[in-house]
């Protein structure tokens, strides 16, 4: 049978021709088809390299309109995402409360968390009384072992919102009269006698409307329920709950503190919060106050303003918060030593705060729940977070101190002196940098 060699020509025709030598002797094959001559020849050489030209620059097109794609979304990324370390797009609202990408750190994701779980679980955990640790977060936080202690109470801890009252005065905001100024004091159990030093002057009840809250949690050791239990009995000033009073859970004291105002003392109309080491120009306040404007004081919020603070990522420092916590700058945030702002922002706060996790820092805090309503503190020079100037040459002048109203890092001692150097009958002061401009005066 023959192979599949033996045929040749066209299948059509059915043609079929046998290869044996002796049957192609004298045969004349018919030639192969021979190709034109080279002057009828196409010019393929040129047309080659034209679609060759033309497709590199395709080509180069295509990668410049892809590169541009590119550019435009990375540009459009580093504009709205909030994470992003950028200054302006810190302190804009809008971008700084955007969502941002996959691999943010704890605290900005938790924010994003709870912006759509609002309320869900009526402010935070603990409301039967027990709030439990989160042990999760100390198999997967980044060098969880390794972070200072209060930071790892503070990561264990942070969703914990609601804790019982110990103390708590009765009728401070009640009885005749409104209360135009609440004096809230941030203090410690064992502060005794920043305590007693505040009520013997600035905190003193010499002016109408005003009224002196000191703001506590709990103490580890000594034991000292009984002494705070007497000196609430005695002055009926003290505000405390049961939670470690710690620098870090500062902003769980505003929290607790923001909540209680709102039952307990819905009608102040202003407030003052501080550090009991600072001194206090109570009567400056209340001048201040009567110079605004209805609408002026609705949404007030005054004190040191600080732009552009970053987190502090030296582990040594008591302000250390680690990038796997927190990224991006702080928003405009004003000082914790002290702040003035209105009763109906302080509702506004409250609510807000619930959307807001907590931070470790609480002046930091403050600033994102304002930035979360849309406002930003206001600076007034009056208020010395960091203490005077080196340009006050003498600091017991009463006349530097009659245009400040807030003064950080006085002793007990040194506000019961400046009080009464500063009401003295005889005080006469002279026009100078120092009686009249308060931010030559301040740090």
């Amino acid at each position: 049978m023959p192979g599949a060699g033996d045929y040749v020509g066209s299948h059509s025709s059915q043609q079929r021709l046998l290869f044996h030598p002796q049957a192609l002797e004298g045969t004349v094959l018919p030639e192969a088809p021979q190709p034109p001559p080279s002057h009828h020849r196409p010019h393929s050489g040129k047309r080659m390299k034209l679609l060759q030209r033309k497709g590199l620059l395709w080509g180069a097109c295509g990668f410049l309109t892809n590169l541009a794609v590119l550019w435009a979304l990375w540009s459009w990324g580093r504009r709205w995402a909030w994470w992003w370390v950028d200054e302006d797009s810190a302190l804009d609202p809008d971008s700084f409360w955007r969502p941002g990408c996959p691999l943010e750190s704890l605290w900005n994701r938790e924010r994003r968390e709870m912006a759509w779980r609002l309320g869900a679980e009526g402010g935070g955990g603990g409301r039967n009384g027990l709030c439990r640790p989160d042990l999760e977060v100390a198999d997967t936080f980044v060098d969880f072992q390794h972070l200072p202690q209060q930071m790892q109470d503070f990561l264990l801890y942070r969703h914990c919102r609601w804790y019982p009252l110990l103390l708590e005065p009765r009728g401070l905001c009640r009885g005749p009269g409104e209360v135009k100024l609440l004096l809230a004091v941030k203090s410690q159990a064992a502060s005794f006698d920043r305590r007693q030093a505040i009520r013997q002057t600035w905190g003193a009840g010499r002016h109408r409307g005003v009224r002196l809250l000191f703001l506590l949690g709990q103490q580890g050791h000594p034991e000292l329920s009984g002494l705070l239990g007497c000196e609430s009995r005695l002055h009926g000033d003290l505000l405390q709950w049961a939670f470690l009073d710690t620098f870090f859970n500062l902003t769980l004291k505003e929290v607790l503190f923001l909540a209680w105002l709102g039952h307990r003392c819905p009608g102040a109309r202003y407030i003052f919060k501080g550090d009991d080491d600072t001194f206090v120009n109570t009567g400056g306040l209340l001048d201040y106050l009567s110079g605004l404007g209805q609408v002026q004081g609705l949404d007030l919020f005054v004190g040191d303003l600080i732009v552009g603070g970053r987190p502090s990522r030296n582990a040594s420092l008591k302000y250390y918060v680690p990038g796997a916590f927190y990224s991006g700058l702080y928003p405009p945030y004003a000082g914790g030593a002290g702040v003035l702002y209105s009763g109906f922002l302080a509702r506004r706060l409250a609510r807000v705060s619930r959307s807001v996790p907590l931070f470790p820092i609480d002046d930091v805090y403050t600033g994102m729940c304002l930035m979360r309503l849309g406002l930003s503190p206001v600076h007034h020079p009056g208020f010395c977070s960091f203490g005077l100037s080196p340009n006050v040459t003498d600091p017991w002048d009463p006349c530097v101190y009659r245009h400040l109203l807030v003064v950080h890092q006085r002793s007990p001692q040194e506000n019961i002196r400046l009080w009464r150097l500063l009401h003295h009958p005889n005080i006469s002061c002279q026009p100078g940098p120092s009686a009249l401009d308060p931010e030559w005066s301040c740090n």
